[in-house]
């Protein structure tokens, strides 16, 4: 099918489509409570939200800067696949096994691609438009550190998704034209390494629960306690579907967890920091002598060991494959292209047992 502005486009605009109704939904108890779209505009200038539009056009061009990179990294770096092959095996086959179904596969499909979108549009915007200052700041920067924090993890240390590495994995995720295409032009397909679809979520669900310990009230109390059951069943179906889908290890979840973790109570911490900037000046972002010596040592410990450990090191060992099929397997992958004026020079290595058959296909012909 001819998407007329291509599946991204196409996503962004439901996203936008949708936005409302789900608020309305979700607020339908406090209908006093909203701003209406008139008002906007003035709520914005008034509670000082130009700093989160502005965040997250910057995360939008940070995120294609990093996945222009990608790729060219990966011949000195390498993947680790083979490492969470050691220790899984075919767990997540047999769970897909076990529950294959055309319109299973169509439903998770479109929520994976959608809702992850939507969760990170819809988490700032809903409490902008619920007159809730606070937990709008909250939810912008807990898109903006938690991908800050996964970025290393998906430049240095790539793993591919399970159904480029398992035999008889089949992509389920990339079924159909739209979601193929969506994610040859958004998604390296090695970045599973952590799952932000678990630890957006779970970071969310994270700041809700100190957001109303502060407030010395229970959760199934708080105004938004229908927008934290809302997260809390995208979590429990992201939980089946990375598995299902042909995407995620079970490991990945792990690391997920714990980068909601360090981003929840961080982004708790760091709020009323940022919300009083405008009485304290910028200056009061700054950090002070201790906090800049903390993170000039972290920053240097880390990259030490980046350059020590990780380029030319295990992951780019020439007898381990970093993609896998099983005898009569049919597997697609892409192939991304980073420049106009530079050929994309892909080597094919079988270390296998059985012949492989390489076939290029050009989408733009197809």
């Amino acid at each position: 099918m001819n998407w007329p502005i291509g599946p991204y486009g196409t996503s962004m605009g439901a996203l936008l489509l949708m936005t409302l109704p789900i608020h309305w939904f979700l607020t339908r108890d406090e209908p006093e409570s909203r701003v209406g779209l008139r008002d906007l505009p003035r709520e914005i200038r008034e509670k000082g939200y130009g700093w989160h539009i502005a965040l997250y056009l910057l995360m939008f061009l940070y995120k294609a800067l990093i996945d222009h990179h990608n790729e060219p990294m990966k011949a000195r770096v390498g993947g680790f696949t083979h490492w969470f092959w050691s220790i899984e095996g075919d767990w997540t086959l047999r769970v897909q096994e076990a529950f294959e179904n055309d319109l299973l596969t169509d439903i998770l499909s479109g929520h994976y691609l959608f809702m992850y979108l939507f969760i990170i549009w819809f988490s700032p915007m809903y409490y902008m438009l619920s007159r809730d200052e606070r937990m709008a700041d909250k939810a912008a920067l807990n898109y903006f550190l938690i991908y800050i924090l996964s970025v290393p993890l998906y430049l240095f240390f790539n793993v591919e998704v399970t159904s480029s590495y398992i035999p008889g994995m089949d992509a389920l995720l990339y079924h159909d034209d739209f979601t193929l295409r969506f994610f040859i032009d958004n998604d390296p397909m090695d970045n599973s390494i952590p799952s932000l679809h678990i630890g957006l979520s779970a970071s969310l669900l994270m700041i809700n629960r100190l957001h109303v310990r502060e407030l010395g009230i229970s959760i199934s109390d708080w105004r938004h306690r229908e927008f934290d059951l809302f997260i809390m069943a995208n979590l429990g179906v992201y939980l089946f579907s990375i598995q299902y889908l042909g995407i995620h290890w079970v490991f990945d979840v792990i690391p997920g967890l714990m980068m909601a973790v360090v981003t929840a109570g961080f982004v708790h911490a760091v709020q009323p920091v940022v919300r009083a900037r405008r009485e304290n000046g910028l200056a009061s972002l700054l950090p002070d002598r201790r906090q800049t010596i903390a993170a000039i040592g972290v920053a240097l410990l880390c990259s030490s060991w980046l350059m020590i450990g990780v380029v030319d090191g295990a992951g780019v060992d020439e007898d381990q494959p970093n993609f896998r099929f099983g005898e009569g397997d049919v597997v697609i992958d892409a192939i991304e292209v980073h420049s106009l004026n530079h050929p994309v020079t892909m080597t094919v290595k079988n270390v296998g047992e059985h012949s492989v058959e390489v076939m290029l296909v050009d989408l733009r012909s197809v």
